[in-house]
């Protein structure tokens, strides 16, 4: 065989074996492959076991700290529960499952120790899951107990506060305050509670109280004004649109404006029937406006400066002595006197029941005082002041306002009136009308 011929001999066995010999290199290198392939995924799987163990042994760890402090005296409930809560958000069983699954997928048949692992982690897990949700429930509850006993502590100081306010003096300036200091001093961590919700409605409650009374005492306190007017009739009517007020029906003081009404009303027929007569008593006119400069007729002059001017009695008092003028009979007892007056200067006072003291020999009276400090200046007011028996009542007839407390009144028993001044007064449309005379 020539060199030649074994040459092409020698090149086509070569070709055919080369497949050959390629598949046998492919053959040797897959397992090889595949076992790397392998390592690479059951690493990483044992890379995230241990981060994941290293997750629940710290959580592990926290929860023992949160179960201390809930065992112990919690003076944060409210801390405490949302710690709970932040705490049973971070690795859960069900979010460290489904991180850990897309690499056990990858491990060939047969990976149970990496999912025995995992199946130990989950369950060390779900336990601390159920425990912390057993110390939320009571610390919960605890939380929930203690709103519940602020409330009842709040409730019980508005319950007292409405009671005393209910007793307090006209002059009292906010009988409420108490109630509202409590409502102010409820925690505000307890507010979003169950319990906290019904501070809204106690505070509603003390407000709606607060409303009730300060009406409650401007309707009574009208009423009575207008009874000493023996206006009645007027008394009723105003105590009655009280209880039409559906805001204020069933409080303390819709009971109290009743118990009055049936007073008035009691007193009503007969008041009625006495101001029927004393309605044809006719009035004394003691100052007719328009009258000539000086004096007016009836009056007599003590001392001080007394003139007419423009429809008005003036009257300015003389250095530091004043100015008096006197009218009426010593026999008048039981009277009522209406005029208006306007302050220029200091003020002035109404004298009645003058009569002669025997030991003395002078003419003594019972005063009633007007001056700048209740009544504002150059400006005109009108009055009633009412004498009866041993009593004695001064009302502005523009306000129904009490200006002299219903006093008794000393011993005088009767006797006309006068105007003493220590300043500069105006006067108009006085009147009078006797009631009451003796011998």
């Amino acid at each position: 065989m020539t060199d030649r011929r074994r040459r092409i001999t020698r090149a086509s066995v070569g070709a055919r074996l080369a497949p050959l010999a390629l598949l046998l290199v492919v053959a040797a290198v897959m397992p090889a492959c595949e076992g790397g392939e392998t390592g690479q995924v059951e690493a990483q799987v044992d890379k995230e076991l241990a981060n994941a163990q290293t997750e629940v042994e710290q959580k592990e760890q926290r929860f023992e700290s949160l179960a201390a402090r809930a065992a112990g005296p919690v003076v944060d409930l409210a801390g405490l529960c949302q710690d709970i809560e932040v705490f049973r958000g971070t690795t859960t069983a069900k979010a460290l499952e489904r991180r850990l699954e897309p690499y056990l997928e990858r491990l060939p048949e047969g990976a149970g120790p990496e999912r025995t692992r995992l199946a130990d982690l989950v369950k060390r897990l779900d336990a601390l899951e159920g425990r912390a949700d057993a110390i939320l429930a009571t610390a919960r509850a605890a939380y929930d107990a203690a709103a519940a006993a602020a409330v009842e502590d709040v409730q019980a100081k508005v319950d007292a506060a409405i009671a005393a306010a209910a007793e307090a003096s006209v002059d009292d300036e906010d009988p409420f305050a108490p109630a509202r200091e409590a409502l102010a001093a409820f925690p505000q961590k307890f507010r979003a509670t169950e319990s906290g919700k019904a501070i809204d409605a106690l505070r509603e409650r003390v407000e709606k109280a607060a409303r009730a009374s300060d009406r409650a005492r401007e309707v009574m306190d009208k009423a009575n004004r207008m009874r000493k007017l023996h206006a009645h009739a007027r008394a009723v009517g105003v105590l009655e649109g009280f209880g039409l007020i559906e805001e204020f029906q069933g409080t303390r003081e819709a009971e109290a404006v009743a118990a009055l009404l049936v007073e008035v009303r009691a007193e009503a027929e007969d008041a009625e029937a006495r101001k029927a007569e004393e309605d044809k008593v006719p009035w004394i006119d003691l100052f007719v406006s328009g009258k000539d400069r000086g004096l007016p007729t009836d009056w007599q002059l003590q001392y001080g400066e007394w003139d007419v001017e423009e429809g008005a009695l003036i009257g300015v008092a003389e250095g530091t002595k004043g100015a008096f003028i006197r009218t009426g009979a010593d026999a008048w007892q039981d009277y009522v006197i209406e005029l208006e007056f306007n302050i220029m200067r200091s003020g002035f006072e109404l004298m009645l029941r003058g009569s002669i003291n025997e030991e003395s020999n002078r003419r003594e009276y019972e005063r009633v005082s007007f001056d700048e400090s209740r009544f504002e200046r150059s400006a005109w007011h009108r009055i009633r002041v009412e004498v009866r028996g041993d009593r004695r009542t001064a009302l502005r007839l523009d306000t129904f306002d009490e200006v002299d407390p219903n006093r008794a009144l000393l011993d005088n028993t009767s006797g006309g009136i006068g105007i003493f001044i220590d300043g500069e007064v105006k006067f108009r449309a006085i009147r009078v009308k006797v009631l009451k005379e003796g011998e």
